[in-house]
């Protein structure tokens, strides 16, 4: 005799403001969740936004995913709290304006903001060897050459396998630094101007830019405000791996495959692509807009848009940019996330389209490795738990 089938539960749908007050957000903030895709707002009869309707049982489930995710880790790197970003304490908009992606990746790190000392320089000849899987894949994105990279790049490094926190901070140091290189080798740019002086000198010469005094203070200031954003998905991911005791280079590598997603690292293309085509954000989930954890806008953006404002020859991609930004401000839309304040800072810079996901993650790397010493020092494994609510078990 077959078993008796469960009733199925019957599908309760909420409001938007129904949604939003048993989420104990905003309006706003619930829209934010739908623009990131991380809610389902059901369109009814092509209504507007407040007459949506959300799954409760969706609701629920999103609720205890974010109480859980709120219990796993206890973290001194970073704050989003009360809607600023702090570094160790420090406001991070405020270390853009005045410190180098070296002093802040040390800030990270140690605790100190370091003292602007240079990097080392890179030999080319170990990079070309370590570029030739990359090569074989060049129409890849660059996201996906980079994961190659940083594979290849392990491969060479006798001390990898080592996570005491001095020896992961010179690991950290010689991954960037040899990445940023590579990636000039397999875009075909001069390794040499690559391979020394700033960061984001370098980082300029090899995404093909040249590194004018204007144009590395804009990298600065993007690198900078991309090293580090709490326990992000791409962060995340890298923790889990560094609980594992995994070597920091798969740390990152478990970073940029999860950026690479388009709800992450890969939204900034994404976003970029609008622009460049002259396509206006989706008004009910516009993309690039709204942050779910800024309600009243997220704090990298506006330093971001600034500079990009302030680059002689701005072009009519970047007009376009900046008047759809202006527009969502002035009817009171959500504000741009940090996903257009790079691609404004992509296309400023005169990169080819695509590059403002690397150039995110190049900054990002400071972080995944400050959360991978961290975690090290803390040796546990994380191991989330998850909450059940399939079908009820088979009697018998």
């Amino acid at each position: 005799m077959l078993p008796r089938a469960r009733p199925k539960r019957e599908e309760r749908l909420l409001t938007s403001r129904q949604a939003a007050e048993r989420l104990g957000v905003k309006l706003e903030t619930l829209y934010a969740y739908v623009a990131r895709g991380l809610l389902r707002g059901m369109a009814r009869n092509g209504a507007g936004r407040e007459e949506r309707r959300y799954a409760e049982q969706e609701l629920e489930g999103f609720l205890a995913r974010r109480r859980w995710s709120r219990r796993v880790v206890a973290s001194a790197v970073s704050s989003t709290d009360g809607g600023r970003l702090l570094y160790r304490g420090r406001d991070a908009v405020a270390l853009a304006e005045r410190a180098s992606f070296e002093q802040v990746a040390s800030l990270l790190w140690t605790g100190e903001l370091g003292q602007g000392d240079a990097w080392p320089e890179i030999a080319a000849e170990p990079i070309e060897e370590a570029t030739r899987a990359a090569k074989a894949v060049r129409g890849a994105p660059l996201l996906v050459q980079a994961q190659i990279l940083v594979a290849a790049l392990a491969v060479e490094d006798p001390t990898r396998s080592a996570t005491d926190a001095e020896t992961v901070r010179a690991t950290a140091v010689r991954l960037v630094t040899r990445l940023v290189a590579a990636v000039a080798v397999v875009r075909g740019t001069p390794v040499e101007a690559s391979s020394r002086g700033p960061m984001a000198a370098r980082v300029l010469s090899a995404l093909g830019a040249r590194p004018e005094s204007a144009a590395i203070r804009m990298t600065d200031r993007a690198l900078v405000l991309s090293a580090e954003h709490e326990l992000n998905a791409s962060t995340f991911a890298a923790r889990v791996a560094a609980s594992t005791g995994a070597d920091p280079y798969a740390v990152v590598l478990a970073g940029i495959a999860t950026l690479s997603g388009p709800k992450h690292g890969g939204m900034t293309d994404r976003v970029e692509a609008m622009f460049r085509a002259r396509r206006s954000p989706d008004e009910d989930a516009p993309l690039g807009f709204g942050h779910p954890l800024y309600p009243d806008g997220d704090p990298r953006t506006a330093p971001l848009l600034a500079a990009a404002r302030g680059a002689a020859g701005q072009g009519s991609v970047l007009e376009a940019l900046f008047a759809r930004v202006d527009a969502m401000a002035a009817r009171g839309r959500p504000a741009a996330t940090v996903d257009v304040g790079l691609a404004a800072t992509s296309i400023a810079l005169g990169l080819e389209p695509g590059l403002a996901s690397m150039l995110f993650a190049f900054g990002r790397t400071a972080g995944w490795m400050a959360h991978a010493i961290e975690q090290y020092g803390m040796g546990e494994l994380i191991r989330p738990r998850a909450r059940y609510v399939g079908p009820a078990p088979e009697e018998g």
